[in-house]
């Protein structure tokens, strides 16, 4: 008989490092910020690699995660939002410089973060951030349900399961940044709240960014893509499409080509001033 691979992940969950992280480097800081029922495990090995070149590294843990599903559905994206500002907070104290990375729901924070601190932030990327849930695993039936549950009382009382491929291509690493394994209705609800106010703050963002999202994303399709080129403020953007990734870019097949490329993104800006310790 096989073996379950979510069962062995749930038995070898404690010996993985799921929870927040951080590295001291240099005098430029890197905020990390993971996705909706996410671990900051997802961001580790990124912010391992960013480390390597010097960066200190702080990867936050958001509001409701790696406690229980209840415990999310208490949440509003403003809960995620602090959670955020503390991490930068932290970051701001003792760095020359702050970049920000953000995953899925992180990329929407991190855009949010941008707009409300200014010229604080040297640069950012944004990994996976969709707008719009029209992945190619996304079924008709369920677009056609979300709204008929997040806009109403069901939204208290539903829960989507997160199926196969749960974001990740490489079926070695698929139960690797394992969260909760379903998305509760009230959450979404969240989540498309925060879009909104993210879509109308995004020609105030100015900060350089990077886009990096897959053409095999099963949650996102690439015109969220097209939305970010259009509507994004700043006047310098980089955008890499994967072609061997799916949602989770930080731990798939390319996580090597994310992680390299978004920290020669990020040395371009951070000037004379980097000292690596």
């Amino acid at each position: 008989m096989s073996e379950d691979p979510q069962l062995a992940f749930s038995m070898q969950s404690s010996s993985l490092d799921l929870d927040r992280f951080y590295f001291r480097g240099g005098n430029n800081g890197c905020l990390l910020i993971h996705g909706l029922t996410g671990t900051p495990g997802e961001m580790r090995y990124l912010g391992e690699r960013l480390h390597a070149a010097g960066f200190t590294v702080n990867g936050i843990l958001l509001a409701g995660h790696r406690t229980t599903v209840e415990d999310l559905k208490t949440k509003k994206w403003q809960d995620w939002y602090r959670s955020v500002k503390e991490g930068y907070e932290e970051l701001r104290d003792s760095s020359k410089n702050v970049f920000v990375v953000g995953i899925s729901l992180g990329g929407l924070l991190a855009f949010l973060l941008a707009c409300e601190t200014k010229s604080e932030i040297a640069a950012l990327a944004c990994l996976s951030t969709g707008f719009f849930f029209d992945g190619w695993n996304t079924q008709a039936w369920q677009r056609w349900l979300l709204p008929m549950v997040i806009y109403t009382p069901l939204k208290h009382f539903v829960d989507f399961p997160e199926g196969e491929p749960l974001g990740v291509k490489d079926a070695s690493a698929r139960y690797a940044h394992l969260g909760y394994s379903v998305f509760p209705a009230v959450s979404i609800a969240e989540l498309y709240k925060l879009i909104r106010t993210v879509k109308a703050i995004l020609p105030e963002v100015h900060v350089p960014t990077m886009i990096i999202h897959s053409r095999e994303d099963d949650f996102h399709s690439l015109r969220s893509v097209d939305l970010l080129e259009r509507q994004l403020g700043s006047s310098v953007k980089e955008k890499l499409i994967l072609d061997n990734s799916y949602h989770v870019v930080t731990m798939d097949y390319q996580k090597a080509t994310v992680a390299a490329e978004v920290t020669r993104f990020f040395q371009r800006f951070v000037g004379n001033s980097f000292v690596a310790l």
